[in-house]
């Protein structure tokens, strides 16, 4: 059973898309799953969940993209950086090859 956090603030609008993309990910990759959505609503539950911004997503504990998930931790809105670009979600291509990877280890 793969463990999934998904962390979001109601202040980023892109977190709804995150969500349909990670579902649509984890449906198409066969696994069982089990997914807990977090909303993060003050700045003590931010520090607390070390949260680096909306959308978060987590796989059995690491981040999707640990690189950019390091602190200050804030209600702010999440940057993913892929393929060079710096974008307010990840796409489902990076979605599924990051969950590959987490789940072999390699992450």
């Amino acid at each position: 059973m793969v463990k999934v956090e998904f962390l979001f603030w109601e202040g980023c609008s892109s977190h709804d898309r995150a969500l349909e993309r990670l579902k649509r990910v984890l449906e198409e990759l066969n696994m069982k799953y089990e997914i807990e959505i977090v909303e993060v609503k003050t700045e003590s539950d931010a520090q607390r969940l070390k949260f680096p911004g909306s959308p978060t997503i987590r796989i059995n504990g690491e981040d999707i993209q640990p690189e950019t998930a390091k602190p200050p931790y804030s209600l702010s809105c999440r940057t993913y950086i892929i393929n060079g670009r710096f974008l307010p979600l990840p796409s489902e291509e990076y979605l599924r090859n990051r969950i590959k990877e987490i789940l072999k280890g390699i992450g």
